[in-house]
């Protein structure tokens, strides 16, 4: 069985840079209507101004939030001509964030479950330089939280499914955003399997999703990452997860796990 995502597929982000002039000074604020933080790369190329921040900064936008202050432009010499332009690079999440890499995870399906690891971390078939699991889930199984977080996206329109990497963007998913700052997604979900929204607030073990075998796969499966997003691109983690008799451990490729009633 071969699958593979390619980390979250939301390329656009409901997130606006702009300006406002006053008492000869230019104010840059952003608004970001996201349900997680964004980081913002801001690069100025200054004539006879100087920025509050500098030319090159990065600033973390917080959820939800409208008009927050970014930068101040001021003139040096208010008789000479002035000038500037910029450019950005839009970051969803919070690109200082670290990993609570002593966090416990619990395992993304109903207790008295039993499943297998049929691709593990850095997994030869797809997941070859990615920290990457697949759950060998039934298309309909249940799909729960393997933290607690804020739902950030949901694609859950797609049905296709096939072996050709082509098919990566038919990948349904949900993307959820932790406390630490990293994100975890759950993908392959079946269409119109998604049991939540964007916005909503989710609790460990609470179900989210039905299983499904949609985009780049050759069976059906749960597909879960955990990242953290960068200036370089996205970095995953590997993650501890509460198995059997309470143990906190690193799932392994080829291994089946059980998860206790009492989790």
């Amino acid at each position: 069985m071969i699958a593979s995502v390619p980390f979250s597929m939301k390329g656009e982000y409901n997130v606006r840079i702009y300006s406002e002039k006053e008492n000869g000074e230019v104010r840059y604020y952003v608004d970001n209507n996201e349900w997680c933080p964004v980081s913002v790369v801001f690069d100025f190329e200054l004539k006879n101004m100087k920025s509050s921040k500098g030319p090159e900064f990065t600033v973390v936008i917080p959820a939800q939030s409208s008009k927050f202050p970014v930068t101040t432009l001021k003139p040096y010499k208010e008789n000479e001509l002035y000038g500037f332009k910029y450019k950005t690079t839009i970051i969803l999440g919070n690109v200082h964030a670290v990993h609570d890499q002593g966090y416990v995870y619990e395992l993304p399906f109903p207790p008295g479950k039993t499943y297998k690891i049929f691709q593990g971390y850095n997994g030869r078939l797809s997941h070859v330089g990615q920290n990457a699991l697949d759950f060998s889930m039934a298309v309909g199984d249940s799909v729960l939280a393997a933290r607690s977080g804020v739902v950030v996206d949901v694609v859950q329109h797609n049905h296709q499914s096939c072996m050709d990497p082509g098919c990566e963007k038919f990948n349904n998913y949900i993307l959820v955003y932790h406390e630490d700052g990293t994100f975890g997604e759950y993908a392959h979900i079946r269409k119109d399997g998604s049991l939540v929204m964007p916005g909503d607030s989710i609790s460990a073990g609470c179900a989210i999703a039905l299983s499904g075998d949609v985009g780049f796969t050759s069976g059906p499966h749960l597909h879960f990452i955990v990242y953290l997003p960068g200036k370089k691109g996205k970095k995953s983690v590997k993650t501890l997860f509460r198995t059997q008799n309470n143990t906190s451990e690193y799932l392994v490729e080829g291994a089946s796990y059980y998860r206790t009633k009492n989790n």
